[in-house]
């Protein structure tokens, strides 16, 4: 399964770079020019649009509208600034829009990447998969657990490629960690320990003086199927990750690169239900510690610390035979005993899927996602991969709130015997918002 993968990666290595670095007048490729089955014919270029234009969005309007393998024909922001700005850098004819719908009813469009607030995330990836685009959307997948199955089942359902931003992945150091524990060089994995920075979220939104609405500014987009709040600057400088209507917090910042490496790594042993216990403060420096229990034996401990500052410590994968310590937001790991540092992964063992990293982890996951979208092919962290680290994200809000044993249910999403807490997978939309 796996050495499938990497063969198809090592053909992207030498395939791709072919295409030269010279980017060609602008054109655009119709809907009807595509291949079977939705997929960009061999050797055209992806049509992209961008949904939300901040720090990340900004990013990845410039990553794919120089990779030669795409274009950038449509941009969606509710900031009319935002539009501007993105005005006076784009070629001529890339259009605005302040509502991503009307992206989406493009024929002409093969992809979008979805880079707006947490909150909507979900809404927007169903809408787009509906309406037979491909998928890039930056972490984490959605905001509330209940989100989660019914983005999966839609991107199933529709046959969509979507890459969740969780570009780590494609850090060497971070595939070559996964691979030790994958293939138990520390023997029989019992204790992983997740250090993420505190900052979940706690008062539900802002209660702020309001503002008036800036000029061409679509306010009643930007809220979503959030409850209401009136324009209150929230939106700045991502003020929003600190309010529970739209975010958990720093857990899907930053941190979620770590959530999902420690479930990448350690996906084959983590099965069953999951025995679930929050803290709050419980020592100094610890904002926060939640314990997941896995029905295979695998105990999972997340803290947020503030004595980690400024990039939390990653993950450290304990065995019965040694341990290992990706510290991935570093691109560093370490191994005991020291020797696995040195070892190689056998032909007949596991290998994880790689790609090129090119100038950062980013661009590599773009180029990543390109070939994704051509080839029908699975891309490095696909949909299911994004719903997991949300869930564990969410789940860690969850407990810090509650700060009492839970028990998950994997199979059907719910906690067992826990009305209480069940409560908190759901958040009712405001009108018309539909999921």
């Amino acid at each position: 399964m796996v050495m499938t993968d990497i063969t198809r990666r090592r053909f992207l290595k030498t395939a791709v770079t072919a295409t030269g670095g010279a980017v060609a007048a602008p054109y655009i490729i119709p809907s009807s020019a595509l291949g079977a089955d939705g997929g960009v014919a061999a050797g055209e270029r992806v049509t992209m649009g961008i949904i939300g234009c901040g720090i990340m969005g900004e990013r990845h309007r410039r990553n794919f509208s120089t990779m030669p393998q795409s274009q950038v024909v449509a941009v969606c922001d509710v900031n009319a600034d935002f539009r501007a700005r993105i005005k006076e850098k784009s070629p001529p004819g890339v259009k605005l829009y302040d509502d991503f719908r009307e992206l989406l009813a493009r024929d002409d469009i093969d992809a979008v990447a979805i880079s707006t607030p947490h909150h909507s995330h979900a809404w927007i990836t169903v809408a787009a998969a509906e309406s037979g685009k491909d998928i890039y959307c930056e972490k984490p997948l959605t905001r509330w657990p209940h989100e989660n199955k019914i983005v999966v089942d839609a991107v199933r359902r529709y046959g969509r490629i979507l890459e969740v931003g969780t570009h780590r992945r494609a850090g060497v150091a971070q595939r070559f960690s996964a691979e030790l524990v994958r293939n138990e060089r520390i023997g029989k994995l019992h204790t992983m320990r997740v250090y993420g920075r505190p900052g979940t979220t706690t008062e539900p939104c802002p209660v702020w003086d309001p503002k008036p609405v800036p000029k061409g500014f679509n306010w009643d987009m930007w809220i979503g199927p959030a409850p209401w709040v009136d324009f209150c600057g929230v939106h700045e400088r991502r003020l929003w990750n600190k309010y529970s209507d739209y975010s958990v917090g720093e857990i899907t910042m930053t941190d979620c690169h770590i959530i999902d490496g420690a479930l990448w790594s350690a996906e084959p042993f983590l099965k069953g239900p999951i025995d679930i216990e929050g803290m709050w403060k419980p020592e100094p420096h610890v904002e926060y510690r939640v314990t997941f229990k896995y029905a295979s034996g695998v105990t999972m401990i997340c803290e947020g610390r503030s004595d980690m500052q400024p990039l939390s410590a990653g993950t450290r994968f304990e065995g019965t035979e040694g341990w290992v310590h990706n510290d991935l937001l570093r691109y560093t790991f370490r191994t005991h005993p020291e020797s696995l540092q040195h070892t190689t992964i056998k032909p007949n063992e596991v290998h994880l899927p790689s790609v090129r990293r090119l100038h950062n982890e980013w661009r590599g996951v773009s180029e990543d996602f390109l070939y994704a979208v051509k080839t029908r092919e699975e891309p490095l962290c696909p949909v299911e991969g994004g719903a997991k680290m949300s869930i564990i994200s969410q789940l860690i809000w969850i407990a810090c709130k509650l700060r009492r044993k839970l028990k998950w249910d994997w199979d059907n999403d719910r906690f067992i015997g826990d009305d209480d807490a069940n409560k908190f997978l759901f958040r009712a939309y405001r009108e018309p918002w539909r999921l």
